[in-house]
């Protein structure tokens, strides 16, 4: 069975270019262009990764779409890849050591890197 990847970023062309290198390495892609206001929709896609930006929107939305994840208990478990050309580096480690299923992917990145995340 394919994986199933939940990508969210609120740039349609990273969506587009995640999407088409993900799905032409034969994985099913399910892609949200604006911040989770609830988990329903997560919940109903069944992903087994989700890829999400760090810098959604404003610090606020920011926070709530990861404390949305995150207090979610089935969605917790997920394996949780934050894609980021956001630069400080000891505030993502913080998030990375919370989590041990979370790995960063830095914008710009190597396709190769991810794809052997998503493995």
């Amino acid at each position: 069975m394919q994986k199933r990847i939940f990508i969210v970023d609120d740039s349609p062309q990273v969506l587009a270019l995640l999407g088409e290198l993900l799905t032409a390495a034969g994985y099913t892609i399910i892609t949200q262009a604006f911040p989770l206001a609830n988990t329903d929709q997560l919940r109903r896609a069944t992903p087994d990764l989700i890829i999400i930006d760090y810098w959604l929107g404003n610090e606020e939305v920011r926070h709530t779409t990861m404390d949305l994840i995150r207090q979610s208990e089935d969605l917790a478990q997920l394996p949780l890849i934050i894609c980021t050309g956001y630069a400080d580096e000891r505030m993502l480690r913080g998030i990375q050591l919370r989590r041990s299923n979370v790995m960063m992917l830095r914008k710009p990145f190597d396709v190769d890197d991810l794809l052997g995340m998503v493995m």
